[in-house]
Order: C-alpha cells, then sequence, then structure tokens
C-alpha cells in the first residue's frame, strides 16, 4: 500500500486525523507512547509479552500445571512463573530474552524499521514505553546528535524535567531490562505497588492531561496505564493512534477509541504493519525533512546524520563525471546507487552472496517454523531457487518465481489469521492468550514476507540480474 491508499482505508477520518496530528508535532503537544509492537525488529527476537510468558512456562514449567496456566491473565501467569522459579531465575531469563545483545547489529539492520524514524520526528521533549528492552536507546543511539536520557519510576525529576523545559528523556514506566530485579514491574503485587504510587500516578495524570499521547505499536487493551488514561480523559483531550483494524470494524474500532479512550485513530488493513513505517515516513518529511531526505539517501554505514553535502555539489560533480564519460555515459546503466550493496550485487562478490544467503535463510525459517503443510511445497521451490542459484554464473534469480510462492503463502496466512480471530471471537474459548499470539506469530510473519518482496525486488536484486559488466584497474 502507499500512502493515499492508507489514507482511503479510512476516509475521510484517516487524513483529517493525520493533518491534526501534524500540527500538535509541530507545536511539541504530542509525547510518543511506544508498545511492543515497535520492538518487533527481527524475526525471532524480543517476543511479545504473551508469547514470553507462554514460552517461559513451555521451558521452566510442570506441564501438569498447564490448563491452569493458560487460563491465567498476564499479571497473572507472571506471579506463577516468579513464584515458580525464584525471582533470580525469572529475571536471569527475562534479561536474556529482552537483553541488548539482541541488538549488536549493524545500522544497515535497523535503517528500514519503522521506529529508526522516531528519532527524526520526536527530536525533543518526552518519549514514554512499558517495554523492558533497549530498542528505544538503540535507534536513538544511532543519531550521533541526540543524547536520551533514561528514566524509570522513582525518577520523577527528571520526568517533571522535560515535560517543563521539553529535554529529551525515556521514560520507562515499567522499567528497564538492565536492573531486572530492582526496576521492572511485573507481577501483580508490583503492579499494585507501583499503581498505588501517588507519585507515579499524579505524574502520569500530568503527561495525560497535559500533552496528547500517540501510540505507536499498542493494541490499546485496557492495562494499568492505559485505564488511568481513561480515568483521567475528558471533553477537549485528543490523543492518536496509528493502529491496525480489519475493513469490516472501522467505524466500531474508530468510534471505540474516540469514545473510551479519547483517541483518534489512523487506521491501517489488519497484518498490513509495513503501513506504520509508511505513516511515519510522512510525518518525518514533513517535521524535519532535511533530516529524512538525509536518511533516504545515505549509505548504509554510521556516518552522521546531520553531516550532509549541499545539492549544488552532487549537481557539479555528477555533470564534470558525465562530461569525462562522454559517450560511454548511458542514464540506463549510471543508475543513481547510495548503498555499498548494490555494488556488492553487481560483481556478485561474497559479501553479497553471504548476505544474499542469510536473508533467504530468516525468512525460510520463519515459515517452516509455522509447520502450516499447505505452504511446505511452497517454501521448497522458494528454497530450490535459492539453493540453485550460482553466485559465479551469469544466471538470473528467479524474482518471479519467488515472489509468486510468497504471495501464496500470504493468501494462506491471511485466512488462517481470519479462522483466529473468528475463534477468538467466541468468549467461552478458555486458549485466548493463544490465539493471540498465534495471531501476531502469523502477522510477525507477513510482514517478513512484505520485506522480502521488497528486497526481491530492490535495485540490489536489479543490479544482479541485469547484464552489467564491471571493468576493474586503469581506464
Amino acid at each position: 500500500m502507499d500512502f493515499q491508499e492508507i489514507m482511503a482505508f479510512n476516509a475521510p477520518y484517516n487524513q483529517k486525523n493525520f493533518d491534526a496530528l501534524i500540527e500538535k508535532i509541530k507545536l511539541y503537544q504530542v509525547v510518543p507512547y511506544v508498545g511492543a509492537g515497535m520492538s518487533m525488529l527481527f524475526n525471532g527476537i524480543y517476543p511479545l509479552w504473551g508469547g514470553f510468558l507462554n514460552t517461559t512456562f513451555k521451558k521452566f514449567g510442570d506441564s501438569l500445571e498447564k490448563e491452569k496456566f493458560d487460563k491465567l491473565n498476564y499479571e497473572d501467569k507472571a506471579d506463577f512463573l516468579y513464584d515458580d522459579m525464584g525471582k533470580i531465575s525469572f529475571a536471569d531469563n527475562l534479561k536474556k530474552t529482552f537483553g541488548q545483545n539482541h541488538l549488536d547489529k549493524d545500522v544497515s539492520e535497523f535503517i528500514d524499521k519503522s521506529i529508526y524514524l522516531l528519532p527524526v520526528i520526536f527530536e525533543k521533549g518526552l518519549v514514554i514505553t512499558t517495554n523492558y528492552d533497549k530498542v528505544i536507546e538503540k535507534v536513538y543511539g544511532l543519531y550521533n546528535n541526540l543524547l536520551l536520557s533514561v528514566a524509570h519510576p522513582g525518577h520523577f525529576e527528571a520526568l517533571n524535567g522535560a515535560l517543563r523545559d521539553n529535554e529529551l528523556l525515556l521514560f520507562k514506566i515499567h522499567g528497564d531490562i538492565g536492573e531486572p530485579i530492582d526496576s521492572i514491574i511485573l507481577t501483580k503485587a508490583q503492579y499494585e505497588s507501583a499503581y498505588n504510587n501517588s507519585q507515579l500516578i499524579d505524574t502520569l495524570r500530568q503527561i495525560y492531561t497535559s500533552k496528547s499521547m500517540l501510540f505507536l505499536g499498542c493494541s490499546l487493551e485496557k492495562d494499568r496505564p492505559i485505564s488511568l488514561l481513561c480515568e483521567v480523559s475528558k471533553s477537549g483531550m485528543n490523543n492518536y493512534a496509528i493502529i491496525e483494524c480489519a475493513n469490516e470494524s472501522k467505524r466500531k474500532k474508530r468510534v471505540d477509541l474516540e469514545n473510551e479512550y479519547y483517541t483518534q485513530a489512523i487506521l491501517y488493513p489488519e497484518g498490513k504493519h509495513e503501513c506504520v513505517k509508511i505513516i511515519l515516513e510522512h510525518i518525518s518529511e514533513i517535521i524535519n525533512p532535511d533530516k529524512f531526505k538525509n536518511i533516504k539517501n545515505r549509505c548504509y554505514d554510521n556516518t552522521d546524520l546531520n553531516r550532509e553535502l549541499p545539492d549544488e555539489w552532487f549537481v557539479s560533480q555528477n555533470k564534470i563525471q558525465i562530461e569525462n564519460l562522454g559517450n560511454r555515459y548511458l542514464p540506463d546503466l549510471n543508475i543513481q546507487i547510495s548503498e555499498k550493496n548494490i555494488f556488492n550485487a553487481m560483481g556478485r562478490n561474497e559479501e553479497f552472496h553471504k548476505r544474499f544467503i542469510n536473508k533467504a535463510d530468516k525468512i525460510l525459517v520463519a515459515l517452516k517454523e509455522l509447520k502450516i503443510t499447505s505452504i511446505e511445497n511452497n517454501i521448497d521451490n522458494i528454497h530450490g531457487i535459492i539453493d540453485n542459484f550460482q553466485v559465479n554464473s551469469i544466471d538470473n534469480i528467479k524474482v518471479d518465481e519467488i515472489i509468486e510462492n510468497l504471495n501464496y503463502i500470504s493468501e494462506i496466512l491471511d485466512n488462517k489469521i481470519k479462522e483466529n480471530k473468528t475463534k477468538l471471537d467466541n468468549d467461552s474459548n478458555l486458549n485466548s492468550n493463544s490465539l493471540r499470539d498465534e495471531i501476531y506469530k502469523l502477522n510477525q510473519n507477513q510482514t517478513i514476507i512484505d520485506e522480502y518482496i521488497r528486497y526481491m525486488n530492490s535495485n540490489e536484486i536489479k543490479a544482479v540480474n541485469n547484464p552489467f559488466i564491471l571493468l576493474d584497474g586503469q581506464g
């Protein structure tokens, strides 16, 4: 989908709410409220909270108590595991799952993610999250001119400074993975203690009533902080959300969010999470056009995002080089490129081949783990195409065949999601948490498929398949 198609999905409200959000961001009246969905960067890394609890029980729990465990809500599940494992073992597993080591990747691995745009839009002021992980800190750290301070419950002075003086601050409402025993709020007792703390409640009230929230990666289920938001909301307050919705439920979703949460939504089709990035790109281009342009044009390295040569320099240098090339200059051949990956692809070198195989492995492993019989042949087809591609030959990558198989798989996953949502609508179903986790996993794989199709259509793959000849040495 493109931006206009997203706006049309919930017309006229999407465009109306988008325009209102832009005006508030310009006035520094918006605080991004970042949920777990924005931390889902890489396949198999950082599960949703429900997925983490279920996986932890599967690994450490007693199978005879599974039926009892499955009926519990998230807070009670955390209590169950906390008591059963002991606080140190539970904290160790939490840190292993959500630890910063999972983020030790090159900047090129982050640049195509939605959350990478957060520092472009919000260079100043408060950012709040219920997430324990270090994703937001990592992303802000990739921008050399931004220093993000971090606070969690107990650091109320820093929070007040961010609200009062518009200082850049990340406030982690439920604690930080760096201090899993002392700072993290996860059990019912810890929630009760935290949300009976008058300082925390007063501070959240102050945030909610003085700023507009922009919910990103949030399902907007009524957990403790969202319930407090609903309590303090009153006429005249406006929050915003970028959130998915089934086509047939648009009106109900929109009205419920406005009436219960005082939240105006920019809705996108269910499962199409790539829409979040498209929307954030348009916000970035309006709010911070210079930095956004720099991101779009920069190479995938660790250079300063704010160090940009003027357009006139590129025009001048390009003109000189074209004149020097004379008749050897062909516009179709001399494409504008900014990624070193395209050069590697043109040369079909070892670095390209490693990147190509790694990307294929990630999607094939993710799809295999779904264990859906009806897509196994398609997975095998894709694996065969990848396996038969010889990097040292002149053979092309069979892009159309790969995409055809992926589109079929995507259609199967869409049907699975719809089936599970139908089951979820049955209130008597005791496996609602498992169904939600399954729906999330399917949606996550849809996103992986979309990303891989974009890769197959990228200039990098086009450079492999086009008949370039590289001449090395003196001209």
